[in-house]
C-alpha cells in the first residue's frame, strides 16, 4: 500500500477542521459531498484513508460549496428559526441569546 500514512476511517474525524461523526464519514465515502467522495482503500476488512486524501476532499468539496453559492450560515439560521417556531406552537417558550452570550456560555434567562 505504499509509503502513505493510512489511518482507520473511524479515526479520520480528528483530521477534519470540524470532526464529523463516523456515520458522516461513511456517507462521505459512499455518497460523497458536493459530488466529491472521500477516497479510501479497504484492507483486511478495514476501511483506511490518508490525511492527504482528507485534505483534498475538504478542499475540493469546499470549493464546490462556494461555487454553488451555498451558505451554511443561512441554512443553519433558517433551521433554527423553524425549530423555534415549532417549539412556540407546542407552547414552549424559547429564550433568545446573543452570539456573545453563547460564546461565553452565559444567558440573560431569569435565575441563570
Amino acid at each position: 500500500m505504499g509509503n502513505a500514512k493510512y489511518i482507520l476511517l473511524s479515526d479520520a474525524g480528528e483530521w477534519f477542521p470540524h470532526p464529523p461523526a463516523y456515520s458522516t464519514l461513511r456517507r462521505y465515502v459512499d455518497r460523497g459531498l458536493n459530488g466529491v467522495r472521500l477516497q479510501v482503500v479497504r484492507s483486511a476488512g478495514r476501511v483506511l484513508t490518508t490525511p492527504e486524501w482528507i485534505e483534498q476532499f475538504v478542499l475540493i468539496s469546499s470549493r464546490r460549496d462556494m461555487a454553488s453559492g451555498y451558505n451554511q450560515d443561512q441554512e443553519c439560521q433558517s433551521s433554527r428559526i423553524g425549530s423555534a417556531r415549532r417549539l412556540q406552537r407546542a407552547g414552549i417558550h424559547v429564550m433568545k441569546t446573543t452570539s456573545n452570550e453563547q460564546k461565553r456560555g452565559t444567558s440573560t434567562a431569569p435565575g441563570a
